[in-house]
C-alpha cells in the first residue's frame, strides 16, 4: 500500500502546476477534483484499508471519517467538486467565481498538508 500511497502522492499534485493558471473552470475543477480524490485516498490507504474506485469526494469523504479522520475545516465544500470529475469531459460544468477558486486553491492546499501530517503520523 506504500507504494500506492507514493503513485497518489505525484499524481495529487498536478493542481499545483495548473490552479495558478488562467484555465477554463472545467479544466480547474478537474484538477481540484483529482487532487482531493487522490488526497483522500491516500488517508484511507494509510489506516491500511482499500478505498473505493470511485471518482465520488463524499464516498471517499466518508470512508476517511468511518476509519476515525476528522478532516479540518475547509473554505470550499469539497463534495461540490466531484461534479467537475465528469462534467470535464461530458457536459458543462458549474462556472466558479474568482472567489470560489481562491477557497478551492485553499482547501486544495489545507487538505494535502493535513494529509501529509497524517501520513507522517502514521509513518513515526
Amino acid at each position: 500500500m506504500d507504494a500506492q500511497i507514493e503513485l497518489l502522492s505525484h499524481a495529487s499534485l498536478d493542481d499545483e502546476t495548473v490552479l495558478p493558471l488562467p484555465v477554463p473552470d472545467r479544466v480547474f475543477g478537474f484538477h481540484a477534483q483529482q487532487a482531493v480524490e487522490k488526497l483522500l485516498k491516500m488517508l484511507i490507504l494509510a489506516h491500511r484499508q482499500r478505498h473505493e474506485f470511485t471518482h465520488s469526494i463524499r464516498t471517499l469523504r466518508d470512508a476517511a471519517e468511518l476509519l476515525g479522520e476528522t478532516l479540518p475545516p475547509l473554505p470550499f465544500p469539497i463534495v461540490e467538486l466531484t461534479d467537475f470529475a465528469a462534467e470535464f469531459r461530458y457536459g458543462a460544468p458549474r462556472v466558479l467565481t474568482s472567489a470560489e477558486r481562491d477557497q478551492i486553491r485553499e482547501t486544495v492546499q489545507i487538505l494535502r498538508d493535513f494529509v501529509n501530517a497524517r501520513l507522517k503520523a502514521f509513518n513515526a
